[in-house]
C-alpha cells in the first residue's frame, strides 16, 4: 500500500474527485459542465491535476454566473442609494 504522498494515489484521488464533480453537474442538469469534467478526468490520466483545475474553474464560473457577475457589494450599494432598487436583477 502506498502512502498518501505517493504520486499515483494523488493522481487517482484527483480523477475520482473530478468524476464526483461531473456526477454532481449531471444531477444539476448541467450536461455541458458534466461532459467537460468527464473529459478532464479522462485527460487527467496523462496530465496530472488537469481535472482538479477544470473543476475549480467550473465552480468559479458557476458562482459568477449565479451571482450575475455583479453580486459583490450589491446590497451595500442598494443601502447607500447608489443603485436604485429597480436596476437590480431578480434572482
Amino acid at each position: 500500500m502506498r502512502s498518501i504522498h505517493g504520486g499515483k494515489t494523488l493522481r487517482r484521488l484527483g480523477i475520482v474527485s473530478t468524476l464526483i464533480d461531473a456526477a454532481a453537474a449531471f444531477a444539476r442538469r448541467d450536461t455541458r459542465t458534466g461532459f467537460l469534467l468527464l473529459g478532464a478526468a479522462l485527460a487527467s490520466r496523462w496530465v496530472p491535476g488537469l481535472g482538479v483545475v477544470v473543476s475549480v474553474f467550473s465552480r468559479l464560473y458557476r458562482r459568477i454566473r449565479r451571482d450575475g457577475g455583479a453580486g459583490l457589494g450589491e446590497t451595500e450599494l442598494l443601502e447607500q442609494g447608489v443603485v436604485p432598487a429597480g436596476q437590480v436583477a431578480e434572482r
